[in-house]
């Protein structure tokens, strides 16, 4: 029980990492889609250093961070906390 505890807490943390970030991208582009695209290429390239197999990673994380820009921009910041914490349990 007391890890789900502390993986709600950094799901909350990572929840409001990516809305605020999303938000800051929005204001300074002035467009939904291209804020969303800008976050997902900077997310990915900051794990592109952490890799030992980036033709494997870089799609993966590419995915991982569109459809995590896609939840925040249509759903809200509680679809997206939900889904990190349940992907942080799985992993």
């Amino acid at each position: 029980m007391s890890p789900w505890f502390a993986q709600c807490g950094n799901s909350i943390q990572s929840a409001l990492l990516f809305f605020l970030m999303i938000f800051v991208l929005r204001v300074i582009l002035r467009r939904q889609w291209l804020a969303a695209t800008v976050f997902t290429l900077i997310f990915t390239l900051m794990k592109l250093g952490a890799t030992n197999y980036p033709w494997i990673d870089v799609p993966a994380q590419l995915m991982v961070y569109s459809i995590a820009a896609v939840v925040v921009v249509r759903f809200g910041l509680i679809a997206l906390a939900a889904g990190i914490f349940g992907s942080m349990l799985v992993t």
